[in-house]
């Protein structure tokens, strides 16, 4: 194992495939010529066999971790990390056939750095997410369309409504952003990081609107938003700008963002339909109460534009009551 070489093996996605492939076929043939051998009625060397395969699946994580998860982990790199443990999870899963289940050894070893990834990428997120609210001028739409863009070309304003909604610039990043994670992650139940990425989503979601309410004219800069500090950002000085913001909210908690959510109801074991079909309808319930929570989020926002127009309509720009006793 300690032969091979994540650039000389063709990348890091060849080299886990290889490598995990040497050491899960390994296992195998040795599972198959100990049956061989001593038949299923030698306890003691069937014990042997399972507590040398569990030490091989030990030394395989903990080298796949020194050479590509833990580096990969720390710099966000959430795709690497999570194609380098579903690779290694399948090739497991063949083995479970003669007995041999060996993905808690490898869970074990690798939960902790797709973990360390999804954060740093949420946190990232977070980040860009308050940068670009600094600059954004709070006008709905589309999505810009060109060789950078991930959209498809269109010849129509028609055309491009079909694949973007109107969102102002700063949500269009976040939405972009939190698309591309999810998609990047895949499934997620294997590793029982279903409720994390949930979190994080919310808290990413709570931070972003509390970045809109600040945009209202009764606040005029962030402060203490969480994990953040003091931001910058830019005021919704009209009432279409106001609107805007939120129509930014709803269509990030009512439409986009179960998008994203619905990323990670794919099943790793591809070939077992039934399987997914029962996982889907047991997450149908904890996206829904995702929803719910993203939609209170909402409210916050709602209930500031409104306090915002109420104030507007009982006070002049001056102070003064707009309302008598007469």
């Amino acid at each position: 194992m300690r032969s091979l070489d994540s650039a000389s093996s063709g990348g890091v996605g060849a080299y886990t495939a290889t490598l995990s492939q040497l050491v899960f076929s390994t296992i195998s043939q040795a599972s198959s010529d100990s049956l061989t051998v001593f038949g299923e009625e030698e306890p003691a060397f069937t014990s042997e066999l399972v507590t040398w395969a569990v030490r091989q699946a030990e030394q395989f994580a903990v080298l796949l971790k020194k050479c590509i998860l833990a580096s990969t982990a720390a710099a966000g790199g959430v795709k690497v990390a999570s194609e380098c443990v579903h690779v290694c999870l399948s090739h497991c899963y063949l083995l479970e056939a003669s007995g041999l289940a060996l993905s808690p050894v490898l869970l074990k070893y690798f939960r902790p750095f797709v973990v360390q990834a999804l954060n740093t990428n949420f946190k990232r997120i977070e980040q860009t997410s308050a940068a670009l609210a600094a600059a954004d001028d709070w006008l709905l739409a589309y999505a810009p369309t060109g060789r950078n863009s991930r959209l498809p070309p269109v010849s129509s304003s028609s055309n491009l409504s079909s694949f973007q909604p109107k969102l102002s610039s700063s949500v269009h990043k976040f939405n972009i952003m939190v698309q591309e994670l999810f998609e990047d992650v895949g499934p997620l139940e294997v590793l029982q990081l279903d409720g994390l990425a949930f979190e994080g989503l919310v808290q990413v979601f709570n931070s972003y609107v509390n970045l809109l309410i600040n945009a209202l004219p009764a606040s005029a800069v962030t402060e203490n938003l969480e994990g953040l500090g003091s931001k910058i950002v830019k005021i919704a000085e009209t009432e279409s700008q106001q609107i805007a913001l939120l129509a930014n909210a709803i269509m990030l908690a009512e439409e986009l963002l179960p998008r994203a959510v619905v990323k990670l109801s794919h099943s790793t074991r591809g070939d077992d339909s039934q399987r997914r079909g029962s996982d889907k309808q047991q997450r149908l319930p904890e996206q829904r109460e995702l929803k719910k929570r993203l939609t209170r989020e909402v409210d916050h926002l709602r209930d500031s534009f409104c306090r915002q127009h109420a104030l507007e309509l009982i006070f002049t720009e001056e102070g003064d009551a707009r309302l008598n006793a007469s």
